[in-house]
């Protein structure tokens, strides 16, 4: 039993030295550079043959005959799973500036770009979501003739701005009167819908018929809020991505900007990560979308308030993962203490 576990440890401890040093390198690694970097004396016929036995398990691959190997992605999925196990994650020493400006939004946008920066990689940091959704107040500005601004504030203060098209925008106080009559009667509401709001309206304020339409599109709107909040994503650095030899296929890159830049299948990971509540890390198809196969997400999530939003990051399987918690760990806890500062 003992001389098994002894065995496995080895086991375990090369596979973990052979996806270090790939990562560092990017190059297939030999028998002979592996046992130049264990701990303990091992005869380099023990490597070889412990290797042929990772390889044989699906851990390793190899590209030729005479060539070394690289890990696939069980290796680093093993190699994940015991580097957060290990306990020797460190924050990193990354000096976090936030704006003076210190609306949520744009606070979210430097944080965003100072992981990218940090990183060198591409970054998403996932606006907050509250547990439980509430209009704090809305205003309707008048911005040309025929459009108008629906300005809704959200919890403590996600601000949503959308525009709204009409035949002919009416006076700025009349549209200030909508706004008090709109939410005086759903402030204190929770299960209203668009019809009824708008019939409860007209009953107390005849003289706002005419804007019935207005008035329901806005309602629709807030419903549509209410109901299945938006996830908003900030993204940064997804070029970066290119700048990696394991994503050099100009079709896969193409697939996965573009993927990226539509934010497609993002919303689930990041919405996975808020329910975990924890680090979280996603390798290859466990993403479950073939533009994502050669890359690693990774998510960590920070708390305002009562609500919970996500940094993360996306790069090769070829990452240095240590150096990618410590970013997310250090940034996230910085960010969570400024943001209770306010």
């Amino acid at each position: 039993m003992e001389r098994m576990k002894e065995d496995r440890s080895r086991s375990e401890l090369i596979l973990t030295i052979l996806v270090s040093l790939y990562i560092e390198k990017g190059e297939p690694i030999s028998s002979e550079e592996i046992t130049s970097k264990m701990p303990f004396k091992v005869s380099p016929a023990t490597v070889r043959n412990e290797l042929a036995t990772l390889e044989e398990q699906g851990l390793l691959l190899r590209q030729h005959v005479s060539s070394g190997r690289i890990p696939s992605y069980r290796a680093y999925r093993l190699y994940v799973d015991r580097l957060l196990e290990s306990g020797k994650l460190k924050p990193s020493n990354l000096n976090v500036e936030l704006p003076e400006h210190r609306r949520l939004e744009a606070v979210l946008r430097a944080v965003s770009m100072t992981l990218s920066e940090h990183t060198r990689t591409a970054s998403l940091v996932m606006f907050p979501l509250a547990r439980k959704l509430k209009i704090k107040s809305f205003h309707l500005l008048g911005i040309s003739p025929n459009r108008v601004l629906l300005v809704i504030v959200v919890n403590a203060e996600d601000i949503r701005e959308f525009i709204l098209s009409m035949p002919l925008v009416p006076e700025q106080d009349l549209l200030d009167r909508i706004s008090r009559a709109i939410y005086s009667k759903i402030e204190s509401r929770q299960n209203w819908t668009p019809i009824q709001v708008l019939q409860d309206i007209v009953r107390d304020n005849q003289d706002l018929a005419m804007e019935k339409d207005l008035i329901l599109n806005v309602l629709q709107l807030i419903r549509e809020i209410a109901s299945k909040e938006a996830v908003q994503i900030y993204m940064e650095g997804t070029h970066r991505l290119l700048l990696n030899p394991e994503l050099a296929d100009i079709n896969k890159a193409r697939q996965l900007i573009a993927a990226l830049s539509a934010q497609d299948g993002l919303r689930d990971l990041l919405l996975d990560t808020v329910t975990k509540g924890k680090l979280d890390i996603v390798l290859g198809s466990e993403a479950r979308r073939p533009e994502m196969e050669d890359v690693a997400y990774i998510g960590a999530p920070y708390q305002v308030d009562d609500a919970i939003g996500v940094l993360s990051l996306i790069g090769p399987l070829r990452m240095n993962y240590a150096l990618m918690f410590g970013a997310l760990t250090t940034i996230a806890s910085k960010l969570e203490k400024e943001l209770k500062k306010e």
